[in-house]
């Protein structure tokens, strides 16, 4: 499993506060919800943002030093959560219009990563050079000496 760097905090200051969280995943109006509801949101938001951008689980060991080094990480999977919430803790209520275009605005966040790790390249993924090199090199008695390089790189 990967490791979850979301806390409850990051996920009710993009609704709000915990007040307007319960509102907005309490389909019932009992004004509670499961926690157990909210962790599987943050871990499955965390597991989709970290498979988008390619962020290799095991490298991250101290989940403080990560949120650090990647805020925008940690907003992306935050509103991801608020989403996974609504959808888990309302059993397939209609989703609002806001979460709707949040949702929308959310998956072309997650392709912008996917994408910018595509090309970057990955273990299975290489990416064509964007500009080949070619030359001659003319070796003298094991010394390099010219490099001449093609007019049409």
């Amino acid at each position: 499993m990967n490791p979850q760097f979301l806390t409850d905090a990051d996920v009710y200051r993009r609704v709000g506060g915990a007040d307007k969280l319960t509102q907005l995943i309490d389909p019932e109006r009992t004004g509670q919800w499961n926690q157990d509801t909210l962790d599987a949101a943050k871990q499955d938001a965390c597991n989709q943002v970290l498979a988008a951008a390619g962020v290799q689980s095991e490298h991250v060991t101290d989940v403080t030093d990560f949120r650090d080094k990647f805020p925008h990480l940690v907003t992306i999977a935050a509103q991801k959560a608020v989403i996974l919430a609504w959808t888990y803790g309302t059993s397939g209520m209609a989703i609002p219009d806001a979460l709707r275009e949040l949702s929308t605005e959310l998956s072309a966040a997650m392709e912008d990563l996917s994408r910018n790790r595509r090309a970057h390249g990955s273990v299975t993924y290489s990416p064509t050079a964007s500009r080949s090199m070619n030359g001659a090199v003319s070796v003298s008695a094991n010394t390099l000496t010219s490099w001449q390089r093609s007019p049409f790189c």
